[in-house]
Order: structure tokens, then sequence, then C-alpha cells
């Protein structure tokens, strides 16, 4: 991106991406947890009952899969600046959703525990995995921000290169201590990828048509191996579309590309992506609550109708509880 580009600009332009990628997160979960795929979790070809639409699955999930990547990159991209008033917003946050859950678990389900209620007031077991290693992310982001502020370019290249070697070859290809970057490793990562992607004078060049053509080629290649793997093997795809997997990293670096190189503002699409991030919680509140919709859901009815509508609830539910806990934290700040 241009460095020169107004800031406001070049919000609403990673705005819009954010809220991209928590689209993408949502289908995906529809794809591969919510009913869509016939099969189970793992996803090998003895759960292949039904082979075109499967593969149309996979290849859709597989435009998908770059979600996370394109959150925590974002994050890096333009940095956290952690202070004591977002640190206790993300805080109240998680446990805002997590009291959701709790409550419902004890009156829906009569699942009460004094060990559950423990669980609400603890970040690191937050009922979605990205929150307990976005948390970690946001603790660490001031000793990250340190270093990506005093490296020369040069040394941000070597940094970029050496955790790409780590993250994703030692990780991803050798299955050693990261295997598929459902962790904070993966996120520390990406937000130094992301911050080297806007200061790297290389990237500036990409056009956009060449951005779309990194995350399409990336997404179809990956989705392309694992209708492979379908076809020729009893392993499981799971992995192929693990985030580390340097296809996927490629492919999520392409979709911010696109998204800096567009020229535009937006105060509905800010406010809108403000809100974005309570959709996973919704969505998996949604579920608990209605748990025979996984059996016949319809993925007409989970894009075009519940897609929207968890967007929609959870605007209505963020907008006024982040009002009212910015006052909240006003007062004692």
């Amino acid at each position: 991106m241009d460095n020169k580009q107004p800031v406001k600009q070049r919000l609403s332009n990673m705005e819009l991406a954010r809220i991209v990628a928590m689209l993408m997160i949502v289908i995906g979960h529809f794809i591969l947890t919510y009913g869509l795929w016939n099969g189970s979790d793992f996803i090998s070809r003895q759960d292949v009952t039904q082979p075109v639409s499967s593969y149309l699955y996979v290849m859709f999930y597989g435009l998908c899969v770059v979600g996370v990547n394109v959150f925590i990159l974002i994050s890096g991209y333009f940095t956290i600046h952690l202070t004591w008033k977002s640190f206790l917003s993300y805080y109240f946050l998680c446990i805002f959703y997590n009291a959701a859950v709790f409550l419902i678990d004890t009156f829906m389900f009569d699942a009460f525990s004094w060990k559950a209620l423990i669980k609400v007031f603890l970040v690191d077991k937050t009922v979605n995995w990205f929150f307990r290693a976005y948390f970690w992310l946001m603790l660490i982001a001031p000793l990250l921000n340190k270093a990506l502020e005093h490296l020369s370019l040069r040394e941000l290249r070597i940094g970029v290169a050496l955790l790409l070697f780590l993250n994703c070859f030692s990780g991803f290809v050798l299955q050693e201590y990261n295997t598929n970057g459902y962790n904070v490793y993966n996120f520390v990562f990406l937000y130094v990828l992301g911050n080297w992607i806007r200061k790297e004078s290389f990237t500036q060049k990409v056009s956009q048509g060449g951005a779309i053509a990194v995350y399409l080629g990336g997404c179809l290649l990956t989705s392309l191996a694992a209708i492979v793997i379908l076809l020729k093997t009893d392993m499981s795809i799971r992995q192929i579309f693990a985030y580390n997997n340097p296809l996927i990293v490629f492919a999520s670096a392409g979709l911010i590309l696109f998204f800096s190189r567009l020229r535009f503002t937006s105060k509905a699409v800010n406010l809108i992506a403000s809100t974005v991030v309570a959709t996973l919680f919704v969505q998996h509140i949604f579920f608990m609550v209605h748990p025979s919709l996984k059996t016949i859901i319809s993925a007409p009815v989970a894009f075009l109708v519940v897609t929207p509508l968890l967007f929609v609830l959870a605007f209505i539910i963020e907008y006024p509880r982040k009002k009212l806990l910015e006052r909240f934290l006003s007062h004692i700040l």
C-alpha cells in the first residue's frame, strides 16, 4: 500500500478486509463444522457419499480458508497498540460470550458446574481457540512492536524468512512443533508477515490483478491437492487446509495486498467491522440453541439466510454492549 494514503482510507480498506475475512470464517464453519459437509470432521475418502457436491464444498472451503490468516495479517499490518482500555475491552468481550454459553448450558441443558463457572472468567478457556490465541498475541504485541520498529527492512526480511521456514516448513511440512497453525505461534508469524507486507517496496508494486491471482492460485492449488488426496488415498484432507500451509499463507497475503489497493472511505464499513468478531461467538451459540439445524440446513439457507442473520445479530448485540463498556471504562480508567 502507498504509505501516503490517508489513514481513514487505509482503515476503511482493511476494515472491509476484516468483514470479508469473518464472512469466510463463518462460511467455512458451515462447511466443515455445522452440517454442510456430509462426512466426519476428518474428511477422508470414506466420507464422500456425494462426490460432486463434496468436491464443490472442498473447492469453496479452499477459497474461504484464508479468513483467519487475513484477520491476523491485518493486525500485523497496522500493529496492535495494547493499552489497559484495549486489554479490558477484549477481556470483557470474551467474558460476555463465555457467560452466555455458560447460561445456555446451565438453563437449557442442565449442565451447571463450578468449574464451568470459573472458566467463564478465564480468557484462556474461551470456547473458540481463535480468541485464546489472539489473547496471547495481544500480550506479546508490545514486544513484537519494539522489535519491528528497530529492525531494518533487510533484517525484517531475514526475520520473515526464518519464521516462514519454522512455521511452514518445519511445522507444516515436517510436522514438528506447529502442525496446523491453530495457535499463537502461527499468529506471531502472520503478525510479522503483515508488518513486512506494509513496509516492503516489492509488495507496493503488486497490482490488484496480481494480488487476486496470488489469492486464487494459492486457494485453488490447495483445493486441488485436497481433491487428489480424496480420490487417490485414504488420508484425511484436514491437514492440507492447515493455516500454516505455505499455499494458504501466500493466498492470504495476496488477499491483503488486493484490499490494500482499494481506494474508498466508509463510516458504515468501519462501524460494521467493529462488531464482526462477535459473529464467531454468535454462530457457536446459535448452534448450541438449535443443534438440529446441523442435519437439515442447506447451503443456500446457510449462506444466504443464516450467515447474514448471524452478522445482524452480532451487530445488534455488540453495538450497545460496546457502548456500555466504553462508558464503564471511561469511569474507571
